[in-house]
């Protein structure tokens, strides 16, 4: 009579068994975190995107664009959520524990999709602020360019002998320069809502007399390094 005693080879597969358990439910762990890692970086980003307030009009149509895309991300990332889920369910089973932690990153989706759905009002809302405030904006970059005008045509360097032209014209060429910018805003601004395209005919003055006594006074100082 032969006696086989199995304990060891029952021993044996437990062991292996529960490091087979082990593993998947550090795999599991491992993946639904990942989920949830991939949708917080999300939200970090279409928050902020969602939070922007508005001063140009290119911004604010910008934002049209990105309404579109996020409303698509939102989707994508909605079935992250569900697969995240699914993982993190089967994790619990499996492991008698409460999983990955996610009520953070539910409360901050739950304000995504709250702020995604009031998002367009809150544009038309911005627009129509914008619209109200085209003649206001107007008529302070007018006496914004008058002063800048006057100041220039007082104080723009006629002695050769003056000291710190070429810098002082480098700081006008800048200033001059953010003026464009704002005057072309305020032209998309007028052509948007179809309103009167403002005539800044000066600027053109301006930037012709700008540049002509920057090269002036390049060539001058040039010629003062030469002699010296």
């Amino acid at each position: 009579c032969i006696t086989l005693t199995t304990a060891g080879i029952k021993s044996a597969v437990e062991e292996q068994l529960s490091r087979l358990a082990e593993a998947l439910n550090v795999t599991l762990r491992r993946s639904a975190q990942g989920h949830l890692t991939k949708i917080d970086k999300f939200l970090d980003e279409a928050l902020a995107t969602l939070d922007q307030q508005f001063t140009k009009l290119e911004d604010l149509t910008k934002a049209a664009s990105q309404q579109a895309h996020l409303h698509e991300q939102r989707t994508k990332y909605s079935i992250d959520f569900s697969l995240f889920d699914n993982k993190n369910k089967l994790l619990q089973s499996m492991s008698g524990t409460k999983g990955v932690p996610s009520k953070q990153t539910r409360e901050r989706w739950e304000r995504f999709v709250s702020r995604l759905e009031s998002y367009e009002d809150e544009m038309s809302k911005q627009l129509e602020a914008m619209k109200a405030s085209v003649d206001s904006s107007l008529q302070a970059f007018r006496g914004t360019l008058e002063t800048f005008a006057a100041q220039w045509n007082e104080r723009k360097p006629k002695d050769p002998k003056s000291e710190g032209a070429l810098p002082y014209i480098t700081e006008r060429k800048t200033t001059f320069a953010e003026l464009k910018e704002k005057a072309a805003d305020l032209k998309a601004q007028c052509n948007y809502f179809q309103l009167d395209e403002p005539d800044f005919g000066v600027m053109e003055e301006l930037e012709d007399d700008i540049a002509s006594y920057e090269g002036m006074w390049k060539v001058m100082d040039e010629f003062n390094a030469e002699v010296a």
